[in-house]
């Protein structure tokens, strides 16, 4: 009987595999990097292939390191980087990429911020009236023009920089929701003493 679960992260600079035990324990991992294409300044593309073999290749060692085989694997959850656009050609066996999938390295100039979180503040008012916040990955998945909510308020984007989003009202006007994580369970006691 299938009892353990493949988690592939397909990031921005590496591909990583995890083999996880029916009880969520770890039974082995591995990663590997990629080669990363800068056309120009702020800009990222990755080659297809490399991408594919890489996550293959993870896989592979993660699972041989676990002493599984594709049977005992019960799902497979994967993430990734969204904006990278690959397609694979049935007839040829190819995999292609699309120029114009470009992504931007990092929304906010290669730095994370502290917290991993954004403030959201009213554009044109100096320095701005906060009106809430908003978590790296929203911001990453954004982009100026998109309408989000807050409370009950619409709030149409209208600048994002390195540690800030800059918007306007938009009353009215359907938005989308930031990601709501607080359905989830909370993180082990133990986990929390030994992290602060």
């Amino acid at each position: 009987m299938a009892s353990h679960i493949l988690a592939i992260d397909q990031g921005t600079t590496s591909s990583r595999a995890i083999v996880f035990r029916s009880d969520i324990s770890i039974a082995a991992q591995a990663q590997q990097e990629f080669q990363q294409h800068f056309p120009a300044s702020g800009w990222v593309e990755h080659e297809p292939e490399d991408i594919w073999t890489s996550t293959l290749a993870t896989c592979r060692e993660a699972m041989s390191k676990a002493g599984v085989q594709a049977s005992d694997i019960a799902a497979i959850g994967i993430t990734n980087q969204r904006e990278t656009t690959v397609v694979w050609d049935r007839a040829t066996d190819t995999l292609t990429g699309r120029r114009s999938a470009q992504r931007l390295a990092v929304t906010s100039g290669g730095t994370i911020p502290d917290r991993g979180l954004y403030g959201v503040f009213v554009a044109g008012e100096g320095e701005g009236r906060r009106v809430g916040e908003l978590d790296e990955e929203m911001v990453y998945e954004s982009r100026t023009g998109d309408v989000i909510a807050l409370g009950t308020t619409s709030w149409r984007i209208e600048e994002i920089t390195h540690d800030r989003v800059l918007v306007s009202p938009a009353p009215g006007q359907a938005a989308r929701l930031p990601f709501w994580k607080g359905d989830g369970l909370g993180r082990p006691a133990e986990l929390g003493r030994a992290v602060g």
